[in-house]
């Protein structure tokens, strides 16, 4: 029996596999935002775009290395990918940045959070794709402790620059999401390489000309600064391998998207752990409706048909 036939039949080895690629992507997101924290006391924010290209050139050399050429992605393969990596990586990760100096960091959470609700009701507007009635309670309920545990108070004033660069950042998140799931990608390591390395050089375009490489001090950088580059670069290329995987082995777009809820939490988590930032009773309990909206989402996902993986740098349809 194939590894796909086993997977079609539902085979526990390959739940397993789900399930541990999906835990581990909650944990990898949500230690970006304290890595980033550290990053961009020292280094400019657009530049931090540079991790993009190494991690995509890197997965790209290592697929064309291992793939003959007759197998290699066809140009509507390539071109599908690099629409992914312009929403998903430059337009999503681009705008992120671009709202940070206008907003706090909680207003800012709250605000991205609502990707899967995008991506849900596009879902649904274009390709009539309805949530069933588990989904749409678990997206709400992460929505509410989302919510509760970032809602910002007393807040005067709000940039409407910062704001709607945000919101178009969750938009673009969800755009990039349903187009990796509903065209024809490359292999999981192909797609994502592509991806990355076009949305990195967009990304680094909007940094060179901000004038960000003359800033940057690089014999000024500490030990803890390095590190934090370090692993920064460890979680883009497995996060975003991750991230693919996931959205092309499920069969329901709200499972993977669960991140959105959980890697917040895992950020409160580690802020606390780490950095000594407080965790209060609020925060515990959003966590408690988090997690609850997490358990109807992968209760709805579980209610569906199997999953079958896609390979590493081979093509799929």
């Amino acid at each position: 029996m194939t590894e796909n036939s086993r997977a079609e039949q539902g085979g526990s080895p390959n739940g397993l596999r789900f399930a541990a690629a999906l835990v581990a992507l909650w944990l990898l997101w949500g230690s970006v935002f304290l890595a980033l924290k550290i990053i961009i006391t020292e280094i400019p924010p657009y530049l931090t775009g540079f991790r993009f290209i190494l991690c995509g050139a890197a997965l790209l050399l290592w697929c064309l290395w291992r793939m003959p050429a007759a197998s290699r992605p066809t140009g509507k393969q390539w071109g599908n990918a690099s629409l992914v990596g312009v929403l998903l990586i430059a337009g999503g990760q681009g705008m992120v940045i671009t709202a940070q100096p206008y907003l706090s960091s909680a207003l800012a959470g709250l605000l991205a959070s609502t990707m899967p609700l995008w991506a849900a009701l596009l879902d649904w507007a274009i390709f009539r794709s309805r949530p069933n009635a588990w989904a749409t309670l678990g997206l709400m309920l992460g929505f509410v402790g989302l919510a509760v545990l970032i809602a910002p108070n007393g807040q005067d004033g709000l940039s409407l620059i910062g704001v709607g660069a945000i919101l178009a950042a969750s938009f673009l998140n969800a755009s990039g999401t349903i187009a990796m799931r509903r065209t024809a990608q490359p292999g999981v390591m192909f797609s994502t390489a592509i991806q990355m390395l076009i949305g990195g050089i967009l990304i680094m375009m909007v940094s060179l000309s901000r004038g960000e490489w003359a800033q940057l001090r690089i014999s000024s950088l500490t030990g803890t600064t390095l590190l934090a580059m370090i692993y920064l670069l460890f979680v883009t290329m497995t996060g975003f391998l991750l991230y693919s995987w996931l959205q092309r082995a499920s069969t329901a777009a709200s499972l993977p998207n669960t991140v959105a809820y959980v890697s917040p939490v895992v950020a409160v988590v580690l802020g606390w752990a780490v950095l000594d930032e407080p965790l209060t009773l609020r925060m515990a309990g959003a966590i408690v409706i988090i997690l609850a909206g997490v358990f109807f989402i992968v209760l709805s996902a579980g209610k569906k048909s199997g999953r079958t993986p896609v390979g590493g740098c081979s093509n799929s349809a």
